[in-house]
């Protein structure tokens, strides 16, 4: 589904989830683009996430994503929660 600005890049998720205290990776430093022969980033509207830690801090991390998400939403968004639970589809 599509998120509201700013949470609609990589970096604007990044950004507004540091006020979480929650860490995810930019998806543009995936993008692989030898030479810049591409003029637009693929991964602009990804992040990725360390399945590494312990599953206490998942959850936590997702918990952050889950009040991000739902901060945007109650602010103005016209979003709706998907049938997973995290993901939002415009309405």
């Amino acid at each position: 589904g599509k998120l509201q600005p700013p949470l609609n890049t990589c970096w604007g998720f990044f950004r507004e989830l540091l006020k979480e205290k929650v860490i995810v990776t930019p998806g543009t430093f995936f993008d692989i683009n030898p030479e810049k022969r591409r003029q637009h980033c693929r991964y602009e509207t990804f992040v990725r996430l360390s399945y590494g830690p312990s599953f206490k801090e998942i959850q936590r991390g997702l918990d952050g994503i889950q009040r991000v998400i739902e901060k945007f939403r109650q602010d103005g968004g016209s979003q709706r929660r998907s049938s997973s639970g995290l993901g939002y589809t415009a309405e």
